[in-house]
């Protein structure tokens, strides 16, 4: 009798689970990240590089920074708990050379470019709320002249929504910066 209860309630839970997935496969989203990784390494070279030019007497260069806007599609195969998909991303951040009197003598505009691969996973998924991690690596571009590594780690991203809507903010590090929210749509 006590091994058909626990298979009762093991079936039970499993059910329950699988419910509470979401029954769409794609998913696209737009989202905005907070940019300030990028931000802080371009401040302190722009600091170092202040220092030096300070030294030698000629002009200052100082970035500005806007957030990151993504693109982003996935693929959930299989039970959906896992999801694997890419990511586009796009920044302009401007650069703002200064004389040795501190006068505007030179203002550049260069775009930055990320193509992420991403992979998530789903570890609690019930009615509306959905939690997961998800793990993003590939390459950076500054006007598309210069290419570096880039990576993105979010161990909790939270998903309120829907079966075909919702919105989501994930918190991490990496060149994404610590915050991202958006809206995704799933068919």
């Amino acid at each position: 009798m006590k091994k058909i209860a626990c298979v009762l309630l093991v079936l039970l839970f499993s059910v329950g689970a699988g419910a509470a997935e979401r029954p769409y496969r794609n998913t696209v989203s737009i989202g905005v990240s907070d940019n300030l990784i990028m931000g802080t390494v371009f401040g302190v070279a722009s600091a170092f590089g202040a220092a030096f030019d300070a030294l030698a007497d000629s002009t200052v260069t100082e970035f500005d920074f806007l957030p990151l806007f993504s693109l982003k599609y996935e693929y959930k195969p299989g039970r959906r708990r896992l999801g694997v998909g890419a990511e586009v991303l796009y920044s302009p951040f401007i650069t703002n050379k200064y004389d040795k009197y501190g006068e505007p003598s030179d203002k550049c505009v260069d775009n930055i470019v990320m193509l992420l691969a991403d992979f998530k996973w789903v570890y609690f998924s019930k009615g509306v709320v959905e939690l997961y991690g998800n793990l993003g690596a590939g390459v950076c571009s500054i006007d598309f002249e210069d290419f570096a590594p880039s990576f993105q780690i979010n161990p909790l991203g939270i998903s309120l929504g829907n079966g075909h809507c919702s919105g989501f903010i994930e918190g991490g590090f990496g060149l994404k910066g610590f915050v991202s929210a958006g809206f995704e749509y799933s068919f």
